[in-house]
């Protein structure tokens, strides 16, 4: 009889610290729902502002105005005085810095997903040496 009550009382202990344990995990989830909804929502009021501010950066790259400041540069350095095949080479260095931007800004864009698109790269959970990593 005795056995049986204290194997009863074990078995709704038990259940209780399901149920906790439980409600607990429901709570950390809902949690990260309103962390991801307010992230997602800050996203979208910064996509227009952050278009706008690359579209202005990139303007400065159009092939008109890149192609007369690199003519400007090779004409300056030769009336200077400069050896025109050193000319050449320093303004080929001119137009390679001055494109250097383009290909991290064109990173930057392909990294922002647009409406409704998931990432490709998730961040996993935590691996058996205690570092986190991506999958």
């Amino acid at each position: 009889m005795i056995r049986e009550y204290v194997v009863d009382v074990v078995c709704e202990m038990g259940e209780e610290k399901e149920a906790k344990s439980s409600l607990d995990k429901h709570e950390d989830i809902e949690e990260v729902r309103e962390v991801l909804k307010a992230v997602s929502e800050f996203v979208k009021e910064i996509r227009e502002p952050l278009k706008d501010l690359l579209n202005t950066l990139l303007e400065s790259f159009s092939g008109d105005r890149l192609g007369r400041e690199v003519a400007a540069f090779y004409k300056s350095i030769v009336e200077a005085g400069v050896d025109p095949s050193l000319a050449k080479t320093l303004t080929e260095r001119f137009l390679e810095e001055r494109l250097k931007p383009l290909s991290s800004i064109g990173n930057l864009i392909s990294g922002i997903p647009k409406g409704g698109e998931k990432t490709k790269k998730a961040v996993g959970p935590a691996k058996n040496s205690g570092e986190k990593g991506e999958e």
